[in-house]
């Protein structure tokens, strides 16, 4: 009987302890989830105050929820970071025509200006308005891409017909800049089925960059390869490094040699969104004094719904 009672007691202890082992690892670890919940940024985690599986699992699974609440506020702060930027850079790009508009329209109000020199300032005016409404389109443009309601329409196109007659458009402005054309262009091509005006769009995107920013030559190329449509816009220029390449297709991303030349950066993005809406890939790259953007489009069986062979 005494043995019994000896057994007893020091199993009623040892369930005691462990009960309140188990309490204090409870307190613990409620403690360190108060402190950690509400820091913004932290890497420290809950740690186990005492051995116990179960509380290892439940500890375990309260961590992984640590990871996912500071993952969702990573990135929820990164898109407010890039919002405030954005905002920064459209009040910039819109700011610098509309204040050169409200100068010139003050000098032609000055009573010494001659009619000469109106006529002048409404031309530089002129100029400037086209340059705001092109931003606003730009814009809104983007807006509308970025939306989920935004729909492509695809069909069965010549990417060779439409690249040339894109690139084509633009001869007398790369002649006034003296830049060389050269186009590399594989004819016979399957017909891939795009998205006819998001086609032109990216096409009418790439020229004007490659227009903008060039110093003498300009490259495009279109061929086929590893079962895909590939085209290429290759130019010399001296405004952008190895590094900003890849940024180049950030809207919040416009170096200050290329926002000189009054880029918004808006046009490549554009480019690039509906690219991959299109479930093409555009990527970039600086090398050797030369810029560079390739799309590709992959080839599918009609089927698969890109392209038909």
């Amino acid at each position: 009987m005494a043995i019994f009672c000896v057994i007893s007691g020091l199993t009623a202890l040892v369930f005691a302890i462990l009960y309140f082992s188990l309490r204090h690892g409870i307190r613990d670890a409620r403690r360190q989830f108060k402190d950690l919940k509400d820091l913004p940024v932290t890497n420290l985690r809950i740690h186990q105050a005492v051995p116990d599986k179960d509380l290892e699992k439940f500890l375990i699974d309260l961590n992984m929820e640590l990871d996912e609440k500071q993952k969702l506020r990573i990135e929820y702060e990164s898109k407010e970071h890039k919002l405030r930027q954005e905002i920064a850079n459209i009040s910039h790009d819109l700011r610098t025509p509309l204040t050169s508009i409200i100068g010139y329209l003050e000098l032609m109000d000055d009573p010494d200006t001659t009619a000469g020199e109106q006529k002048h300032y409404v031309e530089i005016v002129r100029k400037r308005a086209k340059v705001l409404q092109s931003l606003i389109t730009s814009f809104y443009d983007l807006s509308l891409i970025d939306s989920k309601d935004y729909r492509l329409n695809p069909q069965p196109l010549n990417v060779y017909e439409i690249l040339c007659e894109v690139v084509l458009a633009f001869y007398e402005d790369f002649e006034k800049k003296e830049i060389r054309v050269h186009m590399d262009l594989q004819e016979n091509l399957p017909l891939v089925n795009l998205d006819r005006n998001a086609l032109v769009r990216i096409f009418t995107n790439l020229t004007q960059n490659a227009l903008k920013y060039s110093k003498s030559c300009v490259i495009v190329s279109l061929k086929l390869t590893d079962n895909k449509v590939c085209f290429t816009f290759s130019n010399d220029t001296d405004l952008i490094s190895i590094d900003e390449a890849p940024l180049v297709f950030d809207r919040t991303y416009v170096s200050d040699r290329a926002r000189s030349h009054n880029n918004t950066g808006l046009g490549l993005n554009i480019a690039k969104a509906l690219a991959q809406k299109s479930g093409g890939t555009m990527s970039s790259s600086y090398r050797e004094g030369r810029f560079e953007i390739v799309t590709e489009f992959p080839l599918l069986s009609q089927t698969g719904g890109h392209t038909i062979l």
